[in-house]
């Protein structure tokens, strides 16, 4: 882990001043519950990261133009990801044009940088699609239409370029925002509710990025599937408000 991101992940510069500027501290918003973790990796970066798309880091345009809108706090989540991560991946349950679409358009709007290179860039085709019987008795149906694409994360470590660039069971982590779609690997798995609307408001990404250094810990200490990950969100928001009432005890007491 570079000095840069140790400094950053504690709001200074890398000579120890403190300086607020957002170019001299990229990754200064991760500094909270983010540090203690991020100044225990002395090794290169063991996570590898599989992101879905839709419902998770975008949402479809609603207005029949199928242009992708990026969830807010992409741009700071991707360049954290990047950054600690051995690789980014892209798997989605959607068309391979899509996926393409996809990232053309975050490449053209400045969220993807030219060096941010995915790893893995699978679709729906990379899926097996298989009937959910729970949900067809639940919910009834037919079996064409209760049907779910599941995303058997082995494909990733068995063989090919994920087994070469260093991914296994141990240290890879899959990102989405449906349950079924990882019901094969829920220890690997890290679920994020669903961005189903426009919301300027929404920061699942921010305190995914903030989430992230924990991961990349226990990927380095043996196994990611060990770090407890349900209810990851009030564990940021925690450390957070934690954050908070030490400095203004702080400042009280000085």
């Amino acid at each position: 882990m570079s000095n840069e991101l140790r400094a950053a992940a504690l709001g200074a510069s890398p000579t120890g001043s403190a300086d607020a500027s957002p170019s001299a501290a990229p990754h200064a918003s991760l500094a909270v519950a983010s540090a203690p973790a991020l100044l225990s990796i002395h090794t290169a970066p063991s996570l590898h990261l599989v992101l879905d798309l839709d419902g998770t880091l975008l949402l479809e345009d609603d207005g029949g133009s199928w242009m992708p809108r990026p969830r807010p706090h992409l741009r700071e989540f991707l360049s954290a990801a990047f950054a600690y991560c051995a690789s980014v991946s892209l798997w989605t349950a959607a068309s391979a044009e899509w996926l393409a679409q996809a990232e053309e358009h975050l490449r053209a709007s400045g969220i993807l940088t030219a060096d941010q290179q995915f790893l893995l860039r699978w679709s729906r085709s990379r899926c097996r699609v298989v009937v959910d019987k729970a949900r067809l008795l639940s919910d009834g149906g037919d079996s064409y239409t209760q049907r779910v694409a599941l995303k058997p994360l082995s494909k990733c470590w068995r063989q090919g370029v994920g087994r070469a660039a260093g991914m296994r069971r141990s240290n890879t982590v899959v990102v989405d925002d449906l349950p079924a779609s990882w019901s094969h690997n829920y220890g690997n798995a890290l679920r994020v509710q669903p961005y189903t609307k426009v919301d300027p408001a929404d920061d699942e990404l921010r305190l995914l990025a903030l989430f992230l250094p924990r991961l990349v810990h226990a990927a380095g200490q043996g196994d990611v599937r060990a770090l407890e990950k349900r209810g990851w969100q009030m564990q940021m928001r925690s450390g957070q408000a934690a954050h908070g009432a030490d400095a203004d005890a702080a400042k009280d007491s000085s």
